[in-house]
């Protein structure tokens, strides 16, 4: 949800950096229409399904995540290991922590203010390990359920530049091809004997066994990394000019990108709606999106490629919701949260047409309200930090 854009000063004339901001429009987009479509017609579920099939979107955050933060790392640079990771920290901190803290911190006093004390952010919340936490809360409302995200690429950005940066250089692809094929086989075994993994997690109020382990599963950082490590092995594979794999990557990529998508279309099909918890999903789905976010994005950024997509992803909407994507993303789950329920009680009681209206609309307005308060924190809070953050250049 926070990476940069802004690479494109020492980037090859070949990179299209403002399709990455498209990228990541399309990606908040599509997360905004998942949660803002939770009280959507209850009369109409196929359709509801399908349009909370938007969770997708916080994959291709993953993949540009690894993908832009290795391309930083990956470079030669002459400085130390301790002056690189010092200013890769303090890039990231300026730029993830001040918004994150400011919303932790008001929704705190508002929390207190209304005398609700158990939806105040504990202590995991700012040493950045939510996502376990709320991998067991069974409200699935808080305020701050949208945070888990957050922790996942959090706890990624401060161990990944140590294992990038101690490795060797020759090394690298062949050890994120190794993590990548960890978490796809850890969380593929636990999938099929989900048993295992319930023997040593708590249960959750409310949540059947196998929707306790997809919870954990979908919310756990070893589990769910597999988007931030291709996105990672891609940006290495860049770097290996003149390569065999490189060559091979280049020449396949599109159809490599039409097949999974393809298979990622038929998936939806078959598991009507591409539910997170589906355990279809879970086993083949998860990757299925990593391979096709990760050949997303190495088309997207080649200006080369087809010139009508180069146009489609560096349109101005999605380059303007891409360049404010975290403070949409950061903003606009509250208002979800203290709306639904007020919301599910009203479209219960409406027929398709009107429930599938007000739905739209809900949705559309939600998204463009989101953009606006995400735009003014932008120009007005975020600004003064990416300033300072400009100082420490690796």
């Amino acid at each position: 949800m926070a990476t940069d854009a802004k690479h494109g000063a020492h980037a090859p004339k070949t990179t299209n950096i403002a399709a990455l901001d498209g990228l990541r429009g399309l990606a908040v987009i599509a997360v905004l229409i998942d949660h803002f479509s939770w009280s959507f017609t209850p009369k109409l579920p196929l359709l509801k399904d399908y349009l909370a099939a938007g969770w997708i979107g916080v994959d291709l955050f993953f993949c540009l995540s690894g993908y832009l933060i290795t391309r930083g790392l990956v470079k030669d640079t002459g400085r130390t290991l301790g002056e690189r990771l010092k200013l890769f920290w303090m890039r990231r901190a300026l730029r993830i922590f001040p918004l994150y803290s400011i919303v932790v911190i008001v929704g705190t006093l508002v929390c207190l203010a209304v005398g609700a004390r158990q939806h105040i952010p504990g202590l995991s919340y700012w040493l950045y390990f939510q996502n376990y936490h709320l991998a067991f809360d069974p409200d699935v409302l808080r305020w701050t359920a949208h945070f888990w995200s957050l922790a996942i690429e959090e706890q990624f950005y401060f161990v990944w530049p140590l294992v990038v940066l101690l490795s060797p250089k020759k090394a690298r692809p062949w050890v994120a091809g190794a993590l990548f094929a960890f978490c796809v086989g850890s969380r593929t075994f636990f999938a099929l004997k989900p048993q295992l993994l319930l023997a040593h997690i708590p249960a959750v109020e409310g949540f059947g066994p196998w929707d306790t382990a997809a919870r954990f599963l979908y919310r756990s950082t070893p589990t769910h990394m597999d988007g931030l490590l291709l996105g990672a092995l891609l940006s290495m594979l860049e770097t290996m000019k003149g390569s065999a794999a490189l060559t091979l990557w280049k020449r396949w990529r599109g159809v490599i990108f039409a097949v999974s998508t393809a298979a990622l279309i038929g998936l939806m099909a078959v598991t009507k709606g591409f539910l997170a918890e589906d355990r279809r999903v879970v086993i083949v789905g998860y990757p299925l999106l990593a391979v096709v976010f990760a050949s997303s994005v190495s088309l997207a950024v080649d200006r080369e490629f087809i010139p009508a997509i180069q146009r489609i992803f560096t349109s101005r909407p999605l380059v303007a919701c891409g360049k404010v994507s975290y403070g949409m993303y950061i903003f606009h789950w509250p208002a979800v949260a203290l709306l639904a329920p007020k919301l599910d009680a009203f479209m219960a009681v409406q027929d398709k047409v009107t429930g599938a209206a007000v739905g739209a609309a809900v949705i559309v307005v939600g998204t463009v309200l989101s953009y606006v308060v995400a735009e003014l924190s932008f120009k007005y809070v975020e600004s003064w930090f990416l300033t300072l953050k400009e100082r420490f250049h690796d």
